[in-house]
């Protein structure tokens, strides 16, 4: 069992020190099977059944021992109660493996592409769009007007019940008549005024279309909403199911430590809230996902919300795109035009000429001798002319068209610098979640090394609750880039721009935040040698790795390396961190064979890959053998990556700054990292044009291993490694070695274990 390093036998015990309420046992207490008074079995069954302390109940114990001759003692030595209490404790073992496993797996990759927001953010064909039909609705009328001209067919009809009447100019007296005739009023409402329609309609065309792209986007943004908001939520389910599943797992465990009274009602009570918390808010999730059409959903199949990146506004050339003063002089003259046209179509004055077949039939009862054709023409002219239509009142409608299109652009930019303010509040809240997130990681790694190491000081119960503070800062991340991109839609609605990624930049906050909230720049690898692997603990080694954030260890699989110790070790790093078998034997290069024996061997052990430190350089025949070596050296290269050790494994090595790019370029295909030790200097700038050469053909693959012995103290590596990574850009270092890092910066962490807590 866990605690049995400790000493510890009682499973009632180990129980409380998983859940955090550890029982303070007096000396008067004696070891399980020991004889007790009947003072102490009170003691000891007050602090087990009614969660008391045993200073609290020292006061008590003279009024609760009187007659008490058939109470029930809860003994560690009763075999059904220890046994349930041994499977609670598996379980909850089981648990923080899990735990260990979920939050120690491998981080996901840091998206910086924007052009992924752009298919956020592309237009829905299936949508339907009021904008795309009014542009049809006008381009009809424009093209009903291009055949209009005017022409009119007219006729009359008229039967007088009296006749000897005089109508019009007429001087004869009729009992009926009509005519039949064309009318074609050049001006009003004719050819003038169609024609003149027909180019308002053809400017407004021209508008719309100028418009139609911002105008669409407007019209879109609801759908954008909803689109973001689903798209957000799928991944926050993810976590509500995460959240879910753990803590149903915890609760079924410390229900049962509750029906023993070692757990408090309140402490399962308060699980069981996050979970219905967690699951009510899931349900809404599923509810408001059901009344989406199925069109977005299916759109939202495509995208992933964790590719979307982080990103600035570029607010100053948004702003310019919204004021345009080239789309608002080009906007201004088209309703300039429209306007024109209108005060000058519209004047009352009518020109019409005229044919007409005139017939009827006289009071007489005679032939229709009057049938005839006449032609003629209508004219009038409203007096004054301009009477209401003038240039100071068409210059009074430019001026206030002018004031509408500005008024409304203000009003548009305001709402845009409003929403960039929240957007700008948002982005504060990310910093401080990513942060709180990282300190939690920080925190549960602590516990988690605690856990291996088999800490006494380890706690179920504050794990879960820095799981619980995970699950909800990992939520509350998710939340605030929801927003940050509801954000973006309420501004994109007035972009009228097809790819809205030139409105905006990566950012690398998650990075930044991460790397800054380790405080050790870059990831790390450590030289772990036969020599220092052997004179220190394994859990020493292992804690020591973990307090630097290394990444890798290097362990040397040499002769001298004490075999069984390094199977302990490996057993103990699990998924903590990579271990890779360090080879440094130049016998390599001239053995085959022991190649093949060193690699049969490596089946054993759980390495996670090899890194060849192999130096021909060293050899004393160099000089007069270099070619032949670096043959020898690319040879043993080759049998390692096609040996089936290394499918699903890592190969990595570590080479001199000396050796020619030439050479370097056919290393690289052959391995996953090459470490370049940059030994012997202070200087960052050195260290720069030392692996230019190695940055030149794949800077991605490039680890920088520095010796501690070149530094007089942890700072000083620290703020060198610092200088390196602005000096190049390479995030990953080693360090040589781990005996030389523990000299230099491992007496905090070597001499008492509890201290960095």
């Amino acid at each position: 069992m866990l605690l049995e390093n400790q000493n510890i036998k009682s499973t009632i015990v180990r129980k409380c020190y998983f859940i955090k309420e550890r029982i303070v046992f007096p000396e008067v207490f004696k070891e399980p099977g020991s004889a007790k008074t009947p003072e102490q079995e009170e003691k000891f069954a007050l602090i087990v059944n009614k969660e008391t302390s045993a200073e609290d109940v020292s006061e008590k114990i003279p009024e609760i021992i009187v007659e008490k001759q058939n109470r029930i003692s809860i003994s560690p030595q009763s075999t059904e109660t220890d046994t349930r209490l041994v499977k609670q404790e598996q379980k909850l073992e089981g648990l923080v493996s899990r735990i260990k496993l979920l939050f120690t797996s491998e981080e996901k990759k840091i998206i910086t592409d924007i052009s992924l927001v752009d298919t956020v953010f592309a237009i829905p064909t299936f949508e339907p769009s009021a904008v795309n039909t009014n542009l049809l609705l006008k381009k009809k009328k424009k093209d009903a007007e291009q055949s209009n001209r005017g022409l009119k067919l007219t006729g009359q009809y008229i039967y007088n019940e009296n006749t000897g009447l005089i109508e019009d100019e007429d001087t004869v007296s009729y009992k009926w008549r009509g005519y039949l005739g064309l009318e074609w009023d050049i001006l009003r409402d004719g050819l003038r005024q169609h024609q003149s329609k027909k180019k308002q309609l053809e400017n407004e065309l021209k508008i719309e279309k100028i418009i139609a792209d911002k105008k669409i986007r407007y019209e879109m943004y609801p759908f954008y909403r909803n689109e973001i908001i689903c798209l957000f939520n799928r991944e926050k389910k993810k976590v509500l199911h995460k959240k879910i599943e753990l803590l149903s797992k915890y609760e079924e465990i410390i229900k049962n430590l509750y029906f023993v009274s070692i757990v408090q009602k309140e402490n399962v009570q308060n699980i069981q809230k996050e979970i219905w918390r967690a699951k009510s808010m899931l349900e809404g999730y599923e509810e408001y996902e059901k009344n989406l059409p199925p069109e977005m959903l299916d759109r939202i199949k495509q995208i992933d919300a964790n590719l979307l990146p982080s990103f600035g506004i570029k607010i100053k050339e948004i702003q310019q795109t919204i004021e345009n003063p080239v789309l608002r002089k080009e906007i201004i003259l088209l309703q300039k035009s429209i306007l024109s046209e209108k005060y000058d179509a519209d004047y009352n004055i009518r020109f019409a000429p005229f044919l007409r077949y005139y017939f009827g039939r006289t009071d007489t009862g005679r032939k229709n001798v009057n049938d005839y054709f006449s032609l003629g023409f209508y004219f009038n002219v409203p007096l004054p002319i301009t009477e209401e239509k003038t240039d100071s009142v068409q210059k009074a409608e430019e001026k206030y068209l002018e004031t509408l299109y500005d008024r409304n652009t203000k009003d548009i930019l305001h709402d845009v610098i409003n929403t960039y303010y929240e957007y700008v509040y948002n982005i504060d809240d990310l910093i401080r979640f990513l942060y709180q997130k990282q300190t939690i990681l920080e925190q549960m790694r602590k516990q988690l090394v605690k856990f291996d190491m088999k800490d006494e000081s380890f706690s179920v119960p504050e794990l879960i609750s820095s799981s619980i503070q995970y699950f909800n800062t990992e939520f509350e991340i998710l939340h605030i880039k929801q927003l940050l991109y509801l954000n973006l839609a309420f501004i994109v609605k007035y972009i009228p721009e097809v790819n809205i990624s030139k409105f905006i930049f990566p950012v690398s906050i998650e990075k930044d935040i991460e790397m800054y909230a380790k405080l050790r720049t870059g990831e790390r690898s450590v030289y772990v040698w036969s020599q220092g692997f052997n004179k220190f603990d394994n859990g020493l080694i292992y804690w020591f790795l973990k307090t630097k954030s290394a990444k890798n260890a290097l362990v040397s699989f040499g002769k001298n390396t004490d075999k069984e110790k390094l199977k302990e070790f490996l057993d103990l790093a699990g998924n903590s961190f990579e271990v890779e078998a360090l080879i440094g034997d130049n016998d390599l290069l001239k053995r085959k064979d022991k190649l093949t024996a060193i690699i049969s061997e490596l089946n054993n052990y759980k390495f996670t890959g090899i890194h060849l430190d192999i130096e021909p350089y060293t050899l004393s025949d160099w000089q007069a053998n270099s070619a032949q070596y670096l043959q020898m050296y690319l040879d043993v290269l080759q049998v390692l990556k096609k040996n089936l050790y290394l499918r699903n494994r890592t190969l990595t090595v570590s080479v001199p700054i000396f050796y020619s790019e030439d050479f370097l370029k056919k290393i690289f295909p052959l391995v996953d990292k090459v470490y370049v030790m940059a030994y012997g200097t202070k200087n960052p700038e050195t260290v720069a044009r030392w692996i230019k050469k190695a940055v030149e053909i794949d800077k991605s693959r490039v680890i920088v291993a520095l010796r501690c012995k070149d530094f007089e103290n942890e700072m000083d590596l620290e703020n060198f490694i610092t200088e390196v990574k602005n000096q190049t850009g390479i995030s990953s270092f080693a360090i040589h070695s781990l005996t030389e890092y523990i000299e230099i910066g491992g007496s905090y962490e070597t001499q008492s274990k509890t201290v960095i807590y």
